[in-house]
């Protein structure tokens, strides 16, 4: 019967609760991170280069990629620009001032414009329209709608379109 009534892992919870029970203080490591243009291939510092650092790297190297697309989608041509502004009311008066610029970024309308001006309807004005308008019924509304609703067949669509224009 040479065996503790509580066997004990090193690392362990139950380690922790009989060094505190038995005021036994714990030595803590600090581990060193990479000196500062020494970088290794062990990304989270485990002290292994494994499956978890190829994943971090590629994640770190897409998160890398979006940012850069973000900062090159930010800016736009003033007169661009300056014609979405011609749609609100609030931002109306400054559009022939945004017209004269050759280029112009979401920081520089957030300088130039009221604080009433929303930062979202600022956003909006460097959004993309990807948004297509076709006629019911033509070759390119049946390809778009398709391609919106996965799963959908084109006999369903076609069914679909051809029970529309008989009720019409």
């Amino acid at each position: 019967m040479g065996k503790k009534y509580l066997d004990i892992k090193e690392n362990s919870l139950e380690s922790s609760v009989y060094n505190v029970l038995h005021g036994i203080q714990e030595t803590v490591k600090k581990e060193k991170l990479d000196p500062v243009g020494k970088e290794d291939g062990d990304i989270d510092n485990d002290g292994d280069k494994d499956a978890s650092d190829k994943y971090l790297a590629k994640r770190r190297a897409a998160v890398g990629k979006a940012m850069k697309k973000e900062e090159s989608i930010s800016e736009a041509v003033g007169k661009d620009i300056a014609k979405k502004m011609m749609g609100s009311k609030t931002m109306k008066g400054f559009a022939s001032k945004v017209a004269k610029m050759k280029s112009v970024t979401k920081g520089d309308l957030e300088k130039m414009l009221p604080d009433y001006v929303a930062g979202a309807d600022i956003s909006k004005l460097f959004e993309t329209d990807t948004t297509e308008n076709y006629d019911i019924g033509t070759p390119e509304n049946t390809k778009a709608k398709l391609d919106a609703t996965p799963g959908q067949s084109s006999d369903d669509w076609n069914q679909q379109v051809e029970t529309m224009q008989k009720k019409n």
